[in-house]
C-alpha cells in the first residue's frame, strides 16, 4: 500500500507519447521489495519495439514492456520489451520453487489469438521469462481470420495444485462469451 500520493516518473517513454501508462499495468514485487510493472504500452505505432515498426495501426497491436521502481514507484527505470505485438492483459503467478507463470492475451497480430502462459523462474530481486521458447496455448477459441480476439486471462493457483484461468473470446459470429479452465501445470524443466 502507499501512504501518501506522488507523481512517478518512467524514462525513457516517448516524447509525444499520449497514452497512460498505469491504464493495464501488472504490479509485481520481488522478495527484495524492488517494484516491477509491466505495461501494455505503443498503440497507434507509438512505441514500436527497439528496431522494428509497429505492424499494427490501432491498439489491438499494442505490446508488453518492463519498468522496475526502487523508490516505492516514484521513479521508474526502463527494464525490458516483454514479448511481441499484440500482447497485453498480462499477469504473473509465482507457483512456488522459483518458478513464476505468466499469463498474457495474444490479442491480434499472431495466430492463434487468445490467451498463452509462459513459464519463468524468480530471482530475489526480478523474474526471466522467455516468450519466443516457451508457452502454454490456454485458450484459443477465437476463429482465425477475426480481428481481435478475447482477453483477459489471470490465473489463480488452487491449493491442490490447479491452476484455473479465466478469459473471454469472440465466436464466429461476433458473440462474447466468458469461461474458466481449470488445469494443470505441465512438466517443466
Amino acid at each position: 500500500t502507499w501512504g501518501t500520493r506522488s507523481l512517478s516518473h518512467f524514462e525513457k517513454v516517448p516524447e509525444d507519447y499520449p497514452y497512460t501508462l498505469f491504464g493495464e499495468a501488472h504490479l509485481w514485487q520481488a522478495r527484495t521489495g524492488k517494484l516491477y510493472a509491466i505495461l501494455r504500452v505503443g498503440a497507434g505505432n507509438t512505441w514500436p519495439l527497439s528496431g522494428t515498426k509497429d505492424p499494427g495501426n490501432n491498439d489491438q497491436s499494442e505490446r508488453m514492456i518492463i519498468y522496475a521502481s526502487e523508490d516505492v514507484g516514484k521513479t521508474w527505470s526502463q527494464v525490458s520489451d516483454l514479448g511481441s505485438y499484440g500482447q497485453m492483459y498480462m499477469s504473473i503467478l509465482r507457483l512456488g520453487d522459483g518458478r513464476l507463470l505468466l499469463t498474457y492475451t495474444q490479442r491480434a497480430i499472431a495466430t492463434p489469438l487468445g490467451v498463452r502462459g509462459a513459464l519463468g523462474t524468480e530471482s530475489a530481486d526480478g523474474f526471466q521469462f522467455d516468450l519466443a521458447r516457451d508457452e502454454i496455448m490456454l485458450e484459443t477459441k477465437t476463429p482465425v481470420g477475426m480481428a481481435s480476439g478475447g482477453g483477459f486471462g489471470p490465473t489463480i493457483l488452487l491449493a491442490d495444485g490447479t491452476l484455473v484461468t479465466s478469459y473471454t473470446y469472440r465466436d464466429a459470429d461476433r458473440r462474447k462469451h466468458a469461461e474458466v479452465v481449470r488445469w494443470k501445470m505441465p512438466a517443466w524443466k
